[in-house]
């Protein structure tokens, strides 16, 4: 298996825990927020599936 099939393979996988967690999604990411100042930049680096 390449390197893109792996991701492939677990695509659906990765975006359906987001349509079943959530609520947890939401409270992890308020969580972090608290540790970002406001109006401050950031970079998002290798997420989501497309």
């Amino acid at each position: 298996m390449n390197g893109i099939e792996i991701f492939e393979k677990y695509a659906q996988e990765y975006d359906d825990w987001f349509d079943m967690n959530r609520f947890t999604y939401e409270s992890e990411v308020q969580a972090l927020k608290n540790f970002i100042p406001k109006n401050s930049k950031g970079l998002e680096v290798g997420v989501g599936t497309g």
